[in-house]
């Protein structure tokens, strides 16, 4: 993804998941390198493993030209239960992309606890971008 707003078009965000730690390094030399010239700053994160979407792999006719790119601040004690708010409070919804009456009803509980939990949060829109390799 690239930053359409909040982001600068040139900020490129890619998100991966590997099994664990010893998968993600035996890949790093199948990952082309970019020339140093095109790279300003490069960050990599080992985030805590969570549980997954029910798609590993979106397929083509899923994918949006524009995706909002939302980060939560929030204490590393309470990782597991925003997990929990996000999985019963957000996903349910997100994932037929609308929801009856009674949903939103059993959604609600889980999202009111999901913002008490946030510190802070920022939304970024970011557009797809596809890198061939």
């Amino acid at each position: 993804m690239k930053g359409l707003i909040g982001l600068s078009p040139t900020t490129l965000v890619q998100l991966t998941s590997y099994n664990d730690i010893q998968a993600w390094d035996g890949s790093q030399d199948s990952w082309p390198s970019l020339p140093e010239q095109f790279v300003e700053r490069e960050t990599v994160r080992v985030l805590n493993p969570m549980p997954q979407r029910t798609k590993n792999v979106i397929p083509v006719e899923d994918r949006r030209p524009v995706y909002g790119y939302r980060e939560f601040i929030i204490s590393p004690n309470d990782l597991s239960e925003f997990v929990t708010c996000s999985e019963n409070g957000i996903w349910p919804r997100i994932k037929p992309m609308g929801a009856s009456k009674e949903l939103r009803d059993i959604e609600m509980p889980y999202r009111s606890r999901r913002i008490e939990l946030t510190k802070t949060t920022k939304v970024n829109l970011m557009t797809s971008l596809d890198i061939d390799h």
